[in-house]
């Protein structure tokens, strides 16, 4: 699914770093996102995909605290061309007339046999 896609993530020392693609893919606990900005491996990211709109009313939004699981560079290996997050899942929030609607994945419980 392609939909545009916000990130953000800190630098050793603090400092706030932004970057802005597009997604390749969006599961339950992860995206891939197609970028020339892209955060450095295992760095701690905050994602925010909105999702395409199905009425006149603005698109779902995602949001999520992922870390970076690798980064992807053009054929000549200088550019960075995207990169993958992974985490324990996205937050779905629902934009109404009256009042936002937030969903939160459930957690899984395991089973003991």
């Amino acid at each position: 699914m392609i939909a545009p896609a916000t990130f953000t993530w800190k630098k050793p020392g603090g400092v706030l770093c932004r970057g802005e693609g597009v997604t390749r893919d969006i599961s339950v606990s992860g995206a891939y996102v197609f970028s020339g900005t892209c955060p450095p491996v295992r760095a701690r990211v905050q994602m925010e995909i909105r999702l395409p709109r199905l009425s006149l009313r603005p698109g779902p939004l995602v949001k999520g605290k992922m870390r970076t699981q690798r980064i992807e560079r053009d054929l000549s290996g200088k550019t960075e061309s995207g990169f993958s997050v992974t985490g324990k899942g996205f937050a779905l929030r629902l934009v109404s007339r009256l009042r936002p609607t937030i969903m939160k994945p459930r957690a899984l419980k395991k089973k003991r046999g």
